[in-house]
């Protein structure tokens, strides 16, 4: 069920990059995928199955870029600096967007960065004991 449910991402994913991209465009060149946090966390755990299945489906060689520190600005301000020719992606997560309100990043993350597929709903509340 796990394989089942990595691999429709990964299939709604490479359907929203083609949408992004021209109809002639085809991968030539190893993908980076940026995450902004250490090996073995949430957000790693998330990339590591996409690229193995991304790589299958594309024929490119996909790596997992881990970035660590900062609360994530330190990702975000990698993924910024590489070339915007649609070879490197980044894992980014609301707790990203909150750095950027904060004054935590040099660009303004929500006209720098385009998203491009959605991988993960989740759910944040405050909540107190009883």
């Amino acid at each position: 069920m796990k394989k089942l449910v990595c691999l429709a991402i990964a299939l709604v994913m490479v359907l929203g990059l083609a949408a992004c991209a021209s109809a002639e465009f085809k991968f030539e060149r190893k993908i980076d995928l940026v995450c902004p946090w250490g090996v073995g966390g949430g957000a790693d755990s998330t990339l590591r199955p996409l690229a193995t299945l991304l790589q299958d489906i594309l024929g490119v060689p996909v790596e997992v870029v881990n970035v660590e520190g900062g609360s994530g600005v330190n990702g975000v301000e990698y993924t910024y600096k590489q070339p915007a020719d649609g070879y490197t992606f980044m894992l980014g997560t609301q707790s990203l967007y909150i750095q950027d309100m904060l004054g935590n990043t040099s660009m303004d993350f929500k006209t720098e960065f385009e998203c491009e597929d959605v991988l993960v709903h989740s759910i944040n509340a405050i909540v107190a004991s009883k």
